[in-house]
């Protein structure tokens, strides 16, 4: 009874500890390395559903098996299909290293000042298949990230209770996202051009660390994410097969390394 009690005082502690625009910061970078000071991804669900033919039109959970602190593995669910996809990750230091088999990746990472600079390339059977720099400060979740590659960039500013996320690809967009003035662990975020809420977010601690959920209507199409997120020192967790009705914007570009999907406009 008395661990029973201990680990709710720790998960109340830590709710009180990261608010709702902190878990969206943590949430959204893009990185397949470790801070060991922040959250790092454990999975990530998405799926989506029209509720004008009240059909499922997608439903799928990327879970990240973690080694030496860089993701190594990614295992990728179709929950209405039933299908696994396994991607398996690995690191060289220099394209002679390549073997030239399925994907590796080279990374690297400097210091400027108090910006941690890391340089990310991507190789598909010894082809460039993507590249990508992420700025970012030691504390990271806490103030600035930048990421971008030759194709779009993502900002993420937060200050007090206001996260500001800029995307462009190749059309500039803006959000923000605000914490509720009586709950912080719930936030919305708004188009910055019409000042339009475009979703709900609520951070909800875990044994490990916390999910962040983020729920979206447009007209009849729905959708939700979940970003099952640890805290340094926690394992990774298995697939969540979950089931929601839900459904992603038409305006999905494609899914990165962590199973986010960019838009166009």
């Amino acid at each position: 009874m008395k661990k029973i009690l201990f680990c709710l005082l720790l998960l109340a502690g830590f709710a009180n500890a990261i608010t709702c625009v902190e878990a969206v910061f943590a949430s959204n970078r893009n990185g397949i390395t470790k801070n060991t000071q922040s959250p790092y991804p454990d999975s990530i669900h998405v799926s989506h559903h029209d509720e004008s033919d009240n059909q499922d039109d997608y439903d799928n959970h990327h879970t990240f098996v973690w080694k030496n602190d860089r993701i190594a593995q990614r295992i990728s669910w179709d929950a209405l299909n039933n299908e696994l996809d396994t991607t398996n990750f690995f690191y060289v230091n220099s394209e002679s290293e390549l073997s030239k088999k399925g994907q590796e990746i080279i990374f690297s990472s400097r210091t400027s000042n108090d910006t941690i600079i890391g340089t990310t390339i991507y190789f598909e059977d010894g082809i460039l298949s993507d590249s990508s720099i992420e700025k970012s400060l030691p504390h990271y979740y806490k103030f600035y990230m930048f990421q971008y590659d030759d194709e779009y960039f993502d900002e993420y500013t937060l200050s007090g209770d206001t996260l500001t996320y800029k995307h462009k690809a190749p059309i500039l967009r803006q959000e923000i996202f605000i914490n509720d003035a009586q709950d912080k662990s719930k936030c919305n975020s708004y188009n910055a051009e019409d000042n339009y809420i475009r979703s709900n977010l609520e951070v909800i601690p875990s044994a490990s660390g916390f999910v962040l959920k983020e729920y979206t209507q447009n007209g009849d199409d729905s959708y939700l994410k979940e970003f099952y997120m640890s805290m340094p020192g926690n394992t990774t967790t298995a697939i969540h097969k979950r089931r929601a009705p839900v459904k992603i914007s038409p305006k999905v570009r494609y899914f990165d390394l962590l199973g986010r999907y960019k838009f166009t406009k």
